[in-house]
């Protein structure tokens, strides 16, 4: 009977992973984007049924110029993307996830300076795009980053 309600238990948590049921589960392992001497590098892990761990870091000619911690969150139904830098001063900025599905995800957070949009795309297995955009100056910017899985 102990070992019945272990496997339903265990069934029910799997089942109600929403990182899984909204496919965020693809994004896990190690991603590359390569532009002549930069390399943007993002690295994901699942902690838990309501957590993803990430990093990313931008590197140069061999030196990270630039990194974050990214978190993907499951709260109250939602699920945030979570993003934290030493250019703003470790403080996380969230973004909520607002549309989705197997293979396409939009994080929004309009009170944000910028960006307040990052877009995934699921283009093969090993390939994922991600579009960063938000208001500047002159109208609207963004930059593309196409990740090849490592």
């Amino acid at each position: 009977m102990k070992k019945l309600l272990a496997i339903c238990l265990l069934l029910s948590s799997c089942s109600s992973n929403e990182f899984k049921q909204k496919g965020l589960d693809k994004w896990n392992g190690e991603w590359v984007a390569e532009n002549g001497e930069e390399q943007f590098l993002e690295t994901w892990q699942p902690l838990h049924t309501t957590e993803m761990s990430g990093y990313g870091a931008l590197v140069l000619s061999g030196d990270t110029v630039f990194s974050e911690h990214i978190r993907l969150i499951s709260e109250n139904g939602d699920i945030f993307y979570v993003v934290s830098t030493k250019e703003n001063n470790n403080v996380p900025v969230r973004f909520k996830l607002t549309t989705s599905n197997a293979t396409k995800w939009v994080f929004e957070n309009p009170s944000h300076d910028f960006p307040t949009k990052i877009t995934y795309k699921l283009e093969t297995e090993n390939a994922l795009t991600a579009i960063v955009e938000g208001p500047d100056k002159k109208g609207t910017q963004n930059f593309t980053l196409q990740f090849k899985r490592k």
